[in-house]
């Protein structure tokens, strides 16, 4: 049982070096040039192209209250670590550590994930 716990403590810590390691592309803000004139101020103005947000998804799901209890004690720990994040990061954080696993660290993994009833509970 030991083993198999340090098996697995192993394969996170190299997916959390993994995905320490990825590097995001940020949007690139353009900065306007220093303005001589209002009449070029207008033109440089409506030469430059607007940075364009990334378009946002929303989305509902459902996981055991254990499992969601987890990611308030990561946001705890983070908060501690002076990096507070919110729910949302906390997730896409996952999703980037799970992303820079391999084929079998993957399916390692998501086989230690329960498989739970999809839908709406019931009232």
């Amino acid at each position: 049982m030991e083993l198999t716990v340090a098996k697995h403590q192993k394969v996170l810590a190299d997916a959390l070096a993994k995905a320490q390691a990825i590097n995001y592309d940020q949007p690139k803000v353009m900065k306007p040039e220093a303005i001589k004139s209002t009449k070029t101020a207008k033109a440089v103005k409506e030469k430059q192209p607007k940075a364009r947000k990334p378009k946002l998804v929303r989305d509902s799901f459902a996981m055991p209250e254990a499992e969601y209890a987890r990611i308030d004690e990561l946001k705890q720990r983070l908060a501690a670590l002076g990096k507070p994040a919110k729910k949302s990061e906390v997730l896409r954080g996952g999703i980037a550590a799970l992303t820079a696993l391999n084929d079998s660290e993957l399916k390692a993994v998501m086989e230690r994930v329960e498989r739970i009833k999809t839908g709406r509970p019931h009232k």
